[in-house]
């Protein structure tokens, strides 16, 4: 298997700046509410990446019951991957 380095952007850091430009009163402070446990989940994967345990971890259809997976996608998808968008430089430094 090929071995990368850990990104030295910090995940919370990142996700806010994807979030940055949203303009939905309703999803911004949904998205907001859920920082918190973007944090803990980025530690939690980081633990079981060192630990070799990656595997074990589960699938989930919401975040917290405020941010459903397909919102989270769009995320990805319309705020980072996306040219133009906040995240997009970030995203390009990940690849």
């Amino acid at each position: 298997m090929r071995s990368i380095n850990k990104p030295d952007e910090p995940p919370l850091k990142t996700y806010l700046t994807c979030i940055s430009r949203v303009r939905d009163k309703d999803l911004k402070e949904r998205l907001l509410a859920i920082q918190n446990d973007i944090e803990n989940v980025s530690e939690s994967y980081d633990q079981n990446g060192l630990r070799g345990s990656l595997h074990s971890l589960t699938e989930h259809n919401d975040v917290a019951g405020q941010i459903t997976k397909e919102e989270m996608k769009k995320v990805y998808t319309l705020r980072m991957a996306k040219k133009g968008t906040p995240g997009r430089p970030i995203y390009d430094k990940l690849r």
